[in-house]
């Protein structure tokens, strides 16, 4: 267990939050994960981008955090957008498997996940 680093951003042209999340997700750290999600949505503005671009590891906890904080962002009438750029990681090949990123919208960047106007916010299935 190597812990998790999580780095705030606010992205002043879009409104978006940005959350960089290095490390791993998992029992000893997907509850503070799940901590700053909440406090991130509720000051948001159109909601928070989770940056897993270095997230080497996600258990069941952490991905219980990311799925009840996308639900979380819908009662708010906000978004949770993810960003996995290696679709063949170990993180997103999890999200896709288990279709976490059907129900999570899911970028392979940063730009593309700030930048896109179509995703709208929509319930858990």
């Amino acid at each position: 267990m190597t812990g998790v680093s999580l780095i705030e951003l606010q992205h002043a042209d879009t409104g978006w939050v940005i959350l960089a999340v290095s490390g791993e997700i998992d029992v000893a750290t997907s509850g503070r994960l799940a901590y700053h999600l909440e406090r991130l949505l509720e000051r948001s503005g159109h909601g928070v981008v989770v940056n897993l671009s270095h997230t080497r590891f996600c258990d069941c906890t952490g991905l219980r955090a990311l799925i009840r904080s996308h639900e979380h962002a819908y009662e708010l009438g906000a978004q949770l957008r993810l960003v996995l750029p290696t679709p063949g990681g170990a993180v997103a090949r999890l999200l896709f498997l288990l279709g976490i990123a059907d129900l999570i919208p899911t970028y392979t960047s940063l730009q593309q996940a700030l930048s896109d106007p179509a995703a709208a916010p929509s319930p858990s299935a």
